[in-house]
């Protein structure tokens, strides 16, 4: 998770020296977000520290400064801006965290320091986003990367800017509330049977991109998987990757894999929370900020409602009535319920009149950035 400047500022004490034995197991490489490279401890992000969103000609620019520590005191600025984790070259800007995106400015400039010229460990990356490329887009006849690899996009298909696509997708569902967050049951409060069903519709963000390698391990990794962090300015949960497909390609000699990643995002709201419930998967109040409670989200949310409750019953232990917990029917009106009752997340029916509603949260998909899809080289 991205941290504030103050709070990053802090992270390395520049009167401090680690030995790589120290490096790998210390508190520094504990502190920051780590990455399993044999040159390198961690890429962090700092802060965003520029940008012109607007302008009268069209073009919008955008700065991100990082900061990478190493283990090898001879790795120069070449090698640094390689490190694992740093968005690619020419790939679209993307807010830290996926809370704003601008996927026509690419990344066109990375300009790499030491933070202090007697500490070899710490660099300060900064890297320049721009909607300004050359005419006819991303050359093929220059240096575009790094010096120390082949030229141009011609040698390199993977710093092609990845190709977006807006799509939709239409599922038949039965949902539990309509827009005015009534749920759907008869006069008599009953649900319908069948379950009334109708057409929901989905926009489906459709990214095509080149990369060096792909292989089942990188399908099933994104498969189904939903974002942990917040994507295109939709919070955690609420987009799900639905396909992740690599076909091997060759550009000249070269070979390379044309990706294609399809991501769903729900964009429906459900009933906000009238009560905070103790369990385990409830959906709790303390869960609001990171997993919004107003948007419906693709790991399952299921009402918290049955036929039955927890109450007590009184057994005896020879002539001693001992009252015990035990789950028995919810009754009303002196008659054991019919139909399913909501229940307040303790296991305990609400009473009739109340608008309390618990949903209760499970986990049956991978969390993933999806951000990388669209940033990194290799996802």
């Amino acid at each position: 998770m991205p941290l504030d400047e103050d709070d990053a500022a802090i992270l390395v004490n520049e009167e401090e020296t680690f030995d790589d034995e120290e490096v790998t197991e210390g508190e520094l490489a504990n502190e920051l977000d780590p990455v399993f490279d044999e040159d390198f401890v961690s890429v962090l992000w700092l802060y965003d520290s520029d940008g012109t969103p607007f302008s009268a000609d069209g073009r919008r620019d955008y700065t991100s400064t990082w900061k990478v520590i190493v283990r090898n005191k001879d790795l120069g600025p070449v090698e640094v801006c390689k490190a694992p984790g740093l968005p690619a070259p020419f790939s679209p800007y993307v807010s830290p965290g996926g809370r704003f995106s601008d996927l026509a400015a690419v990344q066109v400039n990375a300009k790499a320091r030491r933070e202090h010229q007697d500490d070899w460990q710490s660099w300060i990356i900064t890297l320049t986003y721009s909607t300004s490329v050359p005419e006819g887009g991303v050359p093929e006849g220059q240096v575009t990367q790094l010096p120390d690899i082949l030229i141009g996009t011609q040698n390199q298909p993977w710093l092609e800017p990845p190709k977006i696509e807006w799509d939709e997708e239409t599922t038949s569902e039965a949902p539990q509330f309509d827009l005015d967050m009534r749920r759907f049951r008869n006069s008599v409060g009953q649900p319908f049977t069948p379950a009334p069903t109708y057409p929901v519709r989905y926009p489906v963000l459709v990214i095509t991109r080149n990369q060096k390698h792909f292989d089942g391990y990188t399908g099933q990794k994104y498969y189904n998987a939903v974002n942990s962090e917040f994507f295109m300015g939709h919070p955690p949960g609420t987009c799900q990757c639905i396909m992740a497909r690599g076909t091997l390609e060759h550009r000249g000699v070269i070979p390379y894999y044309r990706c294609t990643y399809r991501v769903r995002i729900k964009t429906q709201t459900i009933p906000r929370l009238t009560l905070v419930a103790d369990t385990d998967n409830a959906y709790t109040a303390d869960l609001i900020d990171e997993f919004p409670v107003d948007r419906d989200v693709w790991q399952p949310l299921v009402l918290d409602e049955g036929l039955n409750e927890k109450g007590s019953i009184v057994r005896f232990e020879g002539l001693i009535p001992t009252p015990q917990d035990a789950v028995v029917p919810i009754v009303r009106n002196g008659h054991p319920v019919s139909q399913p009752y909501v229940l307040d997340g303790k296991g305990k029916s609400v009473q009739p009149g109340s608008d309390t509603i618990v949903w209760l949260r499970f986990r049956m998909f991978q969390e993933r950035d999806l951000n990388l899809l669209l940033t990194s080289d290799n996802p």
